[in-house]
């Protein structure tokens, strides 16, 4: 078997370090002759420093809130009955806030006037006070659980809310509320009669 000429793994090696060390040189002097000058070859001199004013504005107060704790004077049922009773009296949409309000106002004053039971759930199921209320139970009909009522049904809830927490728009001594007239009437809304 016949031997070539080979070249030693050791001068590979040697020459492939000689030639990445003389790029690796060359862009280096390349760089170090570039350095301070621009692509025009313009020398370029370093910025002044400039000095600016610095303002510091005023902090912004910091406005703490007291929290004063809720006390509720009113049960859920009760939340309940109103509502319902708000929604079967004045539920259409086209009833003002002021009207339906009025129709928890009329409850309540009737809970405080001794003609009358003392609970919200005894004077709603008063025997031909309430519509139908007094035989079918204190219910929200069926149509308050479509998308169309849901708003009318919202509103309901947040008037007795409203009411149960002390809102007034009737006199303590005003008892009725009707589509007709009962009593003395002092105030005409939205087709109802309020009467005392």
């Amino acid at each position: 078997m016949r031997r070539g000429k080979h070249i030693r793994p050791n001068k590979v090696a040697f020459i492939i370090a000689f030639v990445l060390i003389a790029t690796c040189l060359a862009v280096f002097v390349s760089a170090l002759d570039a350095q301070g000058k621009t692509d025009t070859g313009d020398e370029i001199t370093a910025p002044s420093p400039v000095i600016k004013e610095v303002v510091i504005e005023k902090p912004v107060p910091v406005v703490e809130y007291v929290m004063i704790p809720y006390e509720r004077t009113w049960a859920d049922d009760d939340l309940f009955y109103l509502a319902v009773a708000i929604y079967q009296e004045a539920g259409g949409d086209s009833c003002s806030d002021e009207t339906r309000i009025g129709i928890g106002n009329v409850i309540l004053n009737r809970c405080n006037d001794p003609r009358f039971p003392d609970t919200i759930y005894d004077v709603l199921m008063a025997e031909s006070q309430w519509g139908t209320l007094h035989w079918i139970g204190i219910v929200f009909p069926d149509r308050a659980f479509t998308q169309e009522e849901a708003h009318a049904v919202s509103r309901a809830y947040d008037c007795a809310r409203r009411v149960l927490d002390g809102e007034k728009f009737l006199e303590d001594d005003v008892i009725w509320a009707a589509e007709f007239e009962q009593g003395e009437t002092v105030l005409h809304q939205d087709g109802f009669y309020f009467g005392r």
